[in-house]
């Protein structure tokens, strides 16, 4: 029979913490906050800010041997090296979803760039060190025997799983509800959602391990789609040069031209769309229309002779007798099964980009 409501065991409640800087004075507010984030990062505030202005809120359930938390705070850097893991005692996972704000800098030796909606692991045994912009997250720290028999080798340090992907979506509302419904659970229950997270970070680490080089291919492929439709936006502007890319992009130029080294680099790439565009202008107009002179100072040559030059080593032709080209082959293309292959072919190559687009956003 069930036990009566007499001799019932009583659930063990999970115990909560809070820290709101705003309820401290000023001078303590910096001094608190490390106090409490100490046994995990070493802090210190960005230099830009007042030490006095400084603004953090933490909040934290303690799930037996996991611990759930809440940050939403001012910029800061975090810093945790081989020898502060040693000293701290954690011999954890940390697991944190990025609710708004960036973190930027390395886990070991690899560099790391953290977005809104993205989630991210950690190996507290290992070094990271990243700069936070102004910042909410939610984290799950666990035991290392929770989650390490599931990985099944390799390397999770530093993991992220971007924005919009589906293990992303899942576990950040799984942290999200976790941390919302933590002091209605009692131990037993908050210890089986701490499984379950476990079990999403496996399951994610998993595919991650088995289609490393498949994601890596992706990943370039998808940066030089980008890149490729930036390049194709701005052909006409003076300053689209390698040294522009390598700016915005914040990728290094080795890197940069790796993913154009087919084409001969990422200069080449240039020089080539910007004849095919020149090429495309010419062959749909007729004389009397822009010169050629004009066509190619619009797209970034120093003299007439260069563009022809490169136009002649590109296409075979002279940038004159391209002129109509384009027009005559429409005239003489006829029926609607060839107009309805282009228009596939068009409509295919739109979603390819958009879609390449949503994957890079």
């Amino acid at each position: 029979m069930p036990p009566s409501p007499a001799t019932r065991p009583t659930p063990r409640a999970i115990p909560r913490a809070q820290l709101q800087l705003v309820d401290l004075p000023a001078a303590e507010r910096l001094d608190a906050w490390r106090g409490a984030l100490e046994p995990v990062f070493e802090i210190t505030p960005d230099p830009a800010q007042d030490p006095a202005s400084f603004t953090g809120t933490l909040t934290m359930a303690h799930l037996g041997d996991a611990l759930v938390s809440e940050v939403r705070s001012a910029p800061q850097m975090f810093d945790r090296n081989r020898a502060y893991a040693r000293r701290s005692g954690l011999d954890h996972f940390m697991m944190q979803t990025f609710v708004h704000g960036r973190h930027d800098g390395a886990c070991g030796d690899d560099s790391v760039q953290r977005g809104a909606g993205d989630v991210w692991i950690l190996d507290l045994a290992q070094a990271t060190r990243t700069q936070a912009s102004k910042f909410a997250n939610i984290t799950l720290i666990m035991p290392r025997d929770r989650l390490l028999p599931l990985l099944k080798g390799g390397n999770i340090h530093g993991t992220t799983l971007r924005h919009g992907s589906a293990s992303a979506r899942l576990i950040a509302s799984h942290l999200e509800t976790l941390m919302a419904a933590a002091m209605e659970l009692d131990l037993a229950e908050a210890s089986a959602a701490v499984d379950a997270a476990a079990l999403m970070i496996a399951g994610a680490w998993s595919r991650i391990r088995e289609s490393r080089a498949q994601v890596g291919a992706a990943v370039r492929a998808t940066a030089r789609r980008v890149v490729c439709d930036y390049i194709d936006l701005h052909l006409t502007d003076e300053d689209l040069t390698p040294e522009t890319l390598v700016r915005l992009f914040h990728m290094s130029r080795a890197t940069l031209y790796r993913l154009f080294d087919e084409e001969g680099g990422v200069a080449a790439c240039i020089l080539n769309r910007r004849l095919d565009r020149c090429h495309a202008i010419l062959a749909t107009s007729l004389d009397g229309a822009r010169t050629i002179g004009e066509i190619a100072f619009n797209h970034g040559f120093s003299s007439e002779a260069h563009f022809s030059r490169a136009f002649r080593w590109r296409f075979g032709i002279s940038p004159r007798d391209a002129r109509g080209t384009g027009l005559a082959s429409s005239a003489a293309s006829h029926g609607p099964a060839q107009a309805d292959v282009q228009a596939i072919s068009d409509w295919i190559a739109t979603l390819r980009q958009y879609h390449l687009r949503l994957v890079a956003s």
